[in-house]
């Protein structure tokens, strides 16, 4: 979704910023189009997760479309344990790894955590998942 303000020649990307803003007081006229993603629709999905021998936990997914992705792992009541980031990623199969640790480079005891998986494209579309992730010691 797009504004266009056609005194200013000007266009935002309506999913990417919070507003728009000009200081002329004169009569505006703006014009807002809405097209169809022209790739495909993202979509995560097989998100999976399974601790290694080694001590990491490997958390597998699946992206329909390119995207831009980050990893959060959370306690079971909810609280930010660490964010891991992926960087861009491509379509199909992927991989992220948690070395078990918090953000303070902390071992994290054994139990269940939740790890949620958040992608976006560069439209500002932006889908997630979420998975347990059981870490025994």
């Amino acid at each position: 979704m797009r504004l266009y303000d056609q005194a200013a020649g000007k266009s935002v990307n309506l999913r990417t910023v919070h507003g728009y803003e000009y200081t002329d007081t004169a009569s505006r006229y703006f014009r807002i189009e809405v097209k169809q993603a022209a790739g495909k629709t993202l979509t995560v999905g097989g998100v999976s997760t399974q601790q290694a021998n080694g001590g990491q936990m490997a958390i597998s997914y699946t992206l329909s479309a390119d995207a831009a992705v980050d990893v959060q792992v959370r306690n079971i009541s909810g609280r930010l344990i660490r964010s891991i980031p992926c960087g861009e990623c491509s379509a199909g199969i992927n991989l992220a790894t948690w070395d078990l640790r918090n953000a303070s480079g902390a071992m994290v005891p054994s139990g269940m955590y939740l790890c949620t998986i958040t992608c976006r494209t560069e439209d500002g579309t932006q889908v997630s998942a979420i998975s347990t992730a059981r870490v025994s010691r």
